[in-house]
């Protein structure tokens, strides 16, 4: 998922499963157009301060997410 807080909050509310990314901006406008590399943290933070995200849910969205999409083994670690 794009990692713009309109994008995450929606996916939040639905209750999805997503990882959060940096990515083309998909903007007819500004063609090649990017998010920068600290979106996420930064969006991260940000929603942690609000009270959007808690640690639950940061888990999900950057171990649990990421190991099960990629198919990381994780037996045996944490």
């Amino acid at each position: 998922m794009l990692a713009t807080e309109e994008n995450v909050v929606s996916a939040i509310r639905q209750n999805l499963n997503f990882m959060m990314e940096t990515d083309y901006l998909d903007d007819p406008s500004r063609p090649g157009a990017v998010l920068a590399l600290p979106t996420v943290p930064k969006r991260m933070k940000q929603l942690s301060q609000k009270g959007i995200i808690d640690e639950k849910l940061w888990r999900k969205i950057h171990v649990e997410m990421p190991r099960r999409s990629y198919g990381i083994d994780t037996e045996g670690s944490d």
